[in-house]
């Protein structure tokens, strides 16, 4: 019992040293936890605040985006970084004021990206967009027609087509697999009409 006794004494001192890392480390918030802009509410996506940037570009885009025909407008180009806010879908502008537009949307997305902990992603990939002219203001509308594959494997297909033509292709495998030619055994028997 003496020798244990000045063991037990050790054991609070032997702890004492080894708590979390964080509780010792104060939170130093990223670059997305307190972006702001004007009047936009701090809202979430994947990414914190990721709503208050895309209310940015929107508000941005807004004094770029004045038109009177659907030529007017183009998509602008934006480094996405680690939001896809003003990629996906892509903000549209007056083809005149394009660069300006782009230069003042890239300082609000690199604002938001300068150290963060997270990165969005979307489904852009997979839906093509065009320019419009609606009410006097660039905008965009999702391309209903083309051909599905103009771009790669995906590129022009609509969201909402999307799971029509995965039934499709899974339909067809069904179909594929229940008629391999030269193997009988493959194939299920078919029912006899009697």
């Amino acid at each position: 019992m003496v020798r244990i006794l000045p063991s037990l004494l050790l054991l609070p001192v032997m702890f004492a040293c080894s708590g979390p890392k964080g509780a010792t480390q104060p939170h130093v918030p990223s670059s997305q936890e307190t972006y702001e802009y004007g009047t936009c509410p701090k809202g979430r996506d994947d990414c914190p605040r990721e709503r208050t940037l895309a209310c940015a570009l929107k508000t941005i885009a807004s004094g770029y985006n004045a038109c009177s025909k659907r030529e007017d407008c183009v998509a602008a180009n934006v480094e996405a970084k680690c939001s896809d806010a003003g990629s996906c879908p892509p903000l549209y502008v007056n083809r005149e004021m394009k660069a300006a537009f782009e230069a003042e949307a890239q300082r609000e997305i690199d604002r938001y990206c300068e150290n963060p902990t997270c990165k969005s992603g979307g489904l852009c990939g997979i839906t093509k967009f065009e320019a419009q002219c609606a009410d006097s203001r660039c905008t965009w509308r999702r391309a209903l027609r083309g051909d599905p594959f103009e771009n790669g494997p995906g590129s022009g297909i609509g969201v909402d087509r999307a799971p029509q033509t995965v039934e499709h292709l899974i339909r067809g495998l069904r179909n594929a697999a229940l008629d391999v030619p030269g193997d009988s055994a493959a194939r299920p028997a078919k029912p006899v009409a009697r």
